[in-house]
């Protein structure tokens, strides 16, 4: 098997304290393809505490940058420092605001693309950051125009794409998994918490994790054990906190901060409900780690979470931002044990399907598609 050497750039490293789904799907990936030999270079954006180079799960990674400038100083590290370390191919990670590297670069460019913000950017930022997101993401049909092939996570992505005029036959998808050794149900004999629901990701304004503290409150005369686990961290913290005073639900609704994966696998197992309440996901791994640990979902019927969720099956998808039908769908759940049964034996057969190596191999095959492509090219 020929082996390639990989340059990938993206916003977020692994272990970034903003890092989430999309930055656990790249170390499974990469894990997998430096270990079958292939050089990984992962070019990503300096934080307090980070080195500027170091080696992880067997990939490079390389930081510049920060946060808010990345995007500008990628390319330009790129060019200064990168570009004659004859790359096989440099695979662009567009899930905030494209580097547009086919301008940089004759080195072919596969474009990844777990989602895009569109107008849901007014949703998380003021009006001149989304505004100048909205606008970036209209350059990438022109600017990528002669990348042979695009990835992205979900079929969802794959319809954006498509209406923003990207040639459907060029778009792939390569479905997230996950780690079966890891998320699993509790062992035999273990108990989940009445009434307990949970959240588990990055604490953005677009998740709107505030329609489950709001659940919360209207639930909480029924069930007055009721209790909601936020657990992660993100600039809309303080926010939901403030939410959770203001309602006088500080007993019912527990903030996590950044947890372990052990804890995190413990939140999800002993939670009879995760609620994804967000506008819109690339995918939603959080939901499929969930029902591996037999835990139902509901989430709303957005871009990514509907086809993460199978509805009726592994949990319930509802019309974004109806606070009527959430309440309802966690009713039903809390009030029959026999629902909360069939929910859970379909969300187990449900996350089986979703396996590491596939996604991996799906990476593999479309460098090989583009490589392949651009050779014919000359």
């Amino acid at each position: 098997m020929k082996q390639y050497k990989i340059l990938h750039v993206e916003y977020r490293d692994y272990i970034h304290p903003e890092a989430g789904g999309a930055e656990v799907v790249l170390r499974e990936v990469y894990r997998r393809l430096s270990q079958q030999g292939h050089q990984v270079d992962y070019l990503t954006s300096l934080y307090p505490g980070a080195s500027p180079e170091e080696m992880m799960d067997g990939a490079r990674m390389i930081r510049t940058g920060n946060k808010w400038n990345f995007n500008w100083a990628a390319p330009h590290f790129y060019r200064k420092h990168l570009q004659d370390n004859q790359y096989d191919i440099i695979i662009e990670g567009i899930d905030k605001i494209p580097f547009f590297f086919p301008l940089y670069t004759k080195t072919p460019v596969l474009p990844l693309v777990p989602h895009l913000f569109g107008t849901t950017a007014f949703k998380e930022a003021p009006f001149p950051a989304a505004a100048y997101v909205w606008l970036m993401e209209h350059f990438i049909p022109r600017i990528y125009r002669k990348c042979p092939y695009y990835l992205t996570y979900s079929l969802s992505t794959k319809d954006d794409l498509i209406k923003r005029g990207i040639t459907e036959n060029i778009i792939h998808v390569a479905y997230i998994a996950l780690n079966h050794d890891l998320f699993k149900p509790a062992s035999e004999g273990s108990s989940r918490h009445p009434h307990s629901l949970a959240y588990v990701g990055r604490i953005k304004r677009y998740k709107f994790i505030d329609h489950g503290i709001q659940a919360v409150a209207r639930l909480k005369k029924d069930y007055p054990d009721i209790i909601y686990h936020i657990v992660g961290r993100g600039d809309n913290l303080e926010s939901l906190k403030q939410l959770t005073a203001q309602l006088n639900l500080q007993k019912h609704v527990k903030f996590w901060g950044f947890v372990d994966e052990a804890t995190k696998v413990k939140i999800l197992q002993e939670s009879q409900i995760l609620l994804y309440n967000s506008v819109k996901e690339g995918w939603g791994l959080t939901a499929i780690e969930a029902n591996a640990c037999g835990t139902p979902v509901i989430a709303s019927n957005s871009p990514g979470l509907r086809e993460a969720v199978s509805d009726g099956k592994t949990g319930y998808l509802i019309e974004h931002g109806n606070l009527d039908l959430l309440e309802m769908k966690i009713r039903e759940i809390f009030d029959s044990p026999e629902e909360q049964k069939r929910l859970q034996e379909g969300s187990l057969e449900w996350a089986q399907s979703f396996n590491w190596d596939k996604t991996a191999g799906r990476f593999l095959e479309f460098i090989e598609k583009t490589l392949e492509a651009k050779n014919q090219e000359h």
